[in-house]
């Protein structure tokens, strides 16, 4: 009997479904194991399989997912990251569309949340992909890797670690996959390159707006 399983991690319990070959969904509920999440899932699936009476031979999906990353990023528990962003999205954190929720959304003095990464650790790089997953301009290999070189140089030490989030790009499965070479690719060379937007910091736009109020 065919069957597919899905897990989400997360920061205290661990949830498993299972959908038999009938349809029939069994559910399990275990604590997430933080030294290995892999421990958890493993229990969850355990208990997931003996509740429907299959085992790991009967799975033929599997899907996974967890918000621990997120939970690290959000707590600003982790290293110190940087965040590459499809070119014109360099606020997207900033502006904080999430945050708005009921009469908030039409709240012209809401206070949005500090962003998880500073704007000045924001970088932009020329691509774009439509909703579609029309590849309206490629994203530039070289250029990526210039963002990285500049985001892990000497003024921004000790950043350890580094995001890339670009709209639309696991839509065409060869964006995706130029992105993830930048990682893997030797450094640039020569200076930064037109294209890279670097915004300014929080402080910065509080002392421009003082000085255009005068």
């Amino acid at each position: 009997m065919s069957a597919a399983l899905g897990v989400d991690v997360g920061g205290t319990f661990t949830d498993v479904v299972l959908v038999d070959g009938a349809g029939t969904i069994h559910v399990a509920k275990v604590v997430t194991t933080p030294s290995d999440p892999r421990d958890g899932v493993r229990h969850g699936v355990e208990v997931a399989l003996e509740r429907a009476g299959l085992t790991g031979g009967d799975i033929d999906r599997f899907v996974h997912g967890t918000t621990l990353a997120t939970n690290v990023l959000l707590e600003r528990r982790g290293a110190r990251t940087a965040l590459a962003v499809t070119q014109g999205f360099g606020d997207i954190l900033r502006l904080a569309r999430e945050s708005r929720a009921g009469s908030a959304r039409y709240d012209l003095l809401f206070p949005p949340p500090d962003p998880a990464i500073e704007r000045e650790l924001t970088f932009e790089v020329r691509e774009r992909v439509t909703a579609v997953g029309a590849v309206h301009t490629e994203l530039d290999v070289h250029d990526s890797i210039r963002v990285r070189d500049i985001a892990t140089g000497d003024k921004w030490k000790p950043l350890t670690d580094g995001d890339t989030m670009l709209v639309h790009v696991v839509v065409p499965k060869a964006e995706e996959a130029a992105a993830a070479a930048t990682e893997a690719a030797p450094a640039a060379a020569g200076s930064e390159p037109e294209v890279i937007k670097k915004g300014k910091t929080d402080k910065e736009e509080d002392e421009k707006d003082k000085k255009d109020k005068k």
